[in-house]
């Protein structure tokens, strides 16, 4: 199927784009704002059929999903146009079967994201970025860490925009309403922040099974980790309590009580199954521009979406057809309050690209608003790992092959037969130590975390590899509130071509500080592990970074360049104050320059939130929801 000559790639755009090219027709660009149909004119309101909503939203992830969700029970008609499907198997159920549901090609997005600029020594390092599409976007593949924000993070923007309301008093309340907590008892949870009756189920890793699979060098491994500094209060990050408290802590995970993965595709579902008619979901539907309009006093207003429909028609999809290929149809839809794109920190600002008048002009495109913040202020972690081997397999791997039939996985058949409570229950991440990199700041900015398997990173394969290591332990060291300013930018005119991501990294001051941190919290480990005998006596080598390879500062320095990753980018279409010229959206999640539209997901933030960043974003979805209500009342 050619693809149509009408419906152009990013948001905003009544424009498009065109090569010229017979054999591959894009786009024709259109006029801007004073060629835009009125928003009232017959050949709008003839459009407004059974396609149409209270709100359209773009994208069934972390921000989407729980704010379509309170829209819908909060008794709007509201539609999640969903690139993906509702994908459910062992991979999006199984806690540890995320090794494998990072890669499975039903919801697999393999972006490749540049880390330096062009040009430099390291400017060819790329690494593989999996993301995933389908309802519960990355929340059906994560690793299932749940860690609230700094309140520093919420005092930023409550000073930022002057309001109350984003300071950590309130916002914790939107923590308490999103969680279920099941190993707390509630007496003791409620005045410390947690949450009881939310929709996201939170446990404690299965310590039961260092008793229920006796592994004396486990056991050992663990004690040693846990005894290496001081513990937070309660060995919970999430007690507010902690807030700026270095120690240790047991890693909250997102699980139902029956041991499966809990996430936002639990509460999209029970809340369509309760109102069936006021949240309905668009499947295959790979939104393409937000539709626009010009208001009686020449302003612009989005009223709807335009989608491609089909399979894997993001050319980041592990089954991508190629370009063209699998287009089912174009459909529309028409929003009668508003549109809220949710489509992560890439697809979003592709959406709103649009808005960049230097990025539109390389295509002779001319844009409808000037928005230069637009796919700038890209920002993410940077994570290294170090890698050791031990004397023993673990036993709780024992017979374990993550495999599909329980016939001939053991592991399988035992989580079935008993009550999903053996190492498939666990998620790769066991205990962390966090600290701050410096006594000044107002955060913990490193978190240094623990587990039995074997880590190097991201890249395809990188599951297959981990089961090749039953006797391994991994250390990461997690560099959070880094320093680094990266971009997202368009490479051609064809919604089908795929994004020049880069991050940008260890170019400024502040960045290379990250740098230094990662690399001594490397070294740190390594010493710690060659003076803690309870560990080092289980230890049989280190093999991922080699101590043979890697030996001096500038060693570490060039191995964390050249393998370093992250996997939490946000900041793309930032929330800043009115004059800030590369704020894209205001302090109550609207795009500057465009009414009725909104971006909800980890593009809004201005700096990046917290150690993980999947809770903030469930905080201010549910914030977002509170505001989109109150503005339309």
């Amino acid at each position: 199927m050619k693809i149509p000559t009408f419906a152009p790639l990013v948001l905003l755009n009544l424009f498009g784009y065109s090569t010229g090219s017979s054999d591959q027709q894009f786009y024709a660009p259109e006029p801007a704002v004073k060629n835009l149909p009125d928003c009232d004119s017959p050949q709008i309101q003839s459009n407004l059929d059974d396609s149409i909503y209270d709100f359209l939203v773009v994208g069934a992830g972390a921000g989407g999903g729980p704010l379509a969700a309170r829209l819908a029970s909060e008794g709007w008609s509201t539609l999640v146009i969903e690139a993906g499907k509702d994908h459910v198997n062992f991979n999006t159920t199984i806690p540890l079967y995320l090794i494998q549901a990072t890669e499975d090609p039903e919801i697999s997005l393999n972006y490749n994201v540049s880390h330096y600029p062009k040009g430099t020594k390291y400017g060819d390092v790329k690494t593989w970025y999996p993301r995933s599409q389908g309802l519960g976007g990355c929340t059906i593949h994560n690793a299932l860490i749940n860690l609230i924000p700094h309140k520093w993070d919420f005092e930023q923007l409550q000073n930022m925009f002057n309001d109350e309301t984003w300071g950590w008093e309130n916002m914790a309340k939107y923590y308490s309403r999103v969680e279920n907590n099941l190993w707390l008892p509630s007496g003791l949870g409620l005045p410390i922040g947690h949450g009881y009756g939310g929709w996201l189920s939170t446990q404690l890793p299965p310590t039961s099974l260092l008793t229920d699979y006796p592994d004396q060098q486990l056991a050992d491994l663990v004690h040693a980790i846990r005894t290496a500094r001081p513990s937070v209060v309660n060995e919970d990050y999430n007690d507010w309590r902690n807030d700026e408290v270095e120690g240790g802590s047991w890693i909250t995970l997102t699980k139902q009580a029956n041991g499966t993965r809990s996430s936002v595709r639990d509460r999209l579902m029970e809340v369509h199954s309760q109102s069936p008619r006021l949240l309905k979901f668009a499947f295959e539907s790979w939104a393409t521009k937000v539709l626009t309009c010009k208001t009686r006093d020449n302003k612009i207003k989005a009223y709807g979406v335009e989608a491609f429909q089909g399979e894997y028609l993001n050319p980041v999809s592990s089954k991508f057809k190629g370009k063209g290929k699998g287009i089912e149809r174009v459909r529309r839809w028409y929003a009668k309050k508003e549109v809220i794109l949710s489509a992560g920190p890439f697809e979003t600002p592709k959406l709103l690209m649009a808005c960049d008048r230097e990025q539109l002009e390389k295509y002779n495109i001319k844009p409808l608003v000037h928005s230069p913040g637009v796919g700038q202020n890209l920002q993410d972690r940077v994570e290294q790992t170090t890698v050791f081997t031990v004397k023993k397999p673990h036993l709780i791997f024992q017979n374990c092959t993550f495999g599909y039939d329980p016939a001939k996985d053991p592991c399988l058949a035992e989580w079935f037969a008993n009550g999903r409570k053996n190492v498939y229950a666990a998620s790769p991440a066991l205990y962390a130590s966090s600290y701050k990199s410096s006594p000044s700041l107002p955060y913990r900015d490193v978190w240094n975390f623990w587990g039995p398997a074997a880590f190097f990173g991201y890249y395809p394969g990188w599951g297959a590899k981990a089961l090749q290591y039953p006797n391994a332990f991994t250390n990461i060291m997690l560099k959070a509130h880094t320093g680094s300013r990266g971009w997202v930018q368009l490479t051609g005119p064809d919604p089908q071509d795929k994004l020049d991501i880069n991050k940008n990294e260890f170019v400024t001051e502040e960045s290379l500080k990250d740098l230094e941190i990662v690399k001594d919290g490397m070294k740190i480990t390594r010493d710690w592990v060659n003076k803690t005998e309870l560990f080092n006596k289980h230890v049989d080598e280190v093999i991922w970074p080699s101590p043979k390879e890697v030996k001096t500062d500038e060693d570490y320095k060039d191995f964390i360049r050249k393998n370093q990753w992250g996997h939490h980018a946000c900041c793309t279409a930032k929330m800043g104050k009115d004059g800030d010229e590369t704020a894209v959206l205001d302090g109550q999640f609207r795009v500057r320059g465009v009414s009725n539209l909104r971006v909800v997901d980890l593009s809004i933030w201005p700096t990046i939130p917290g150690m993980f960043v999947v809770a903030p974003m469930y905080m201010v979805s549910e914030r977002a929801a509170d505001v989109i209500i109150d503005d339309i009342l």
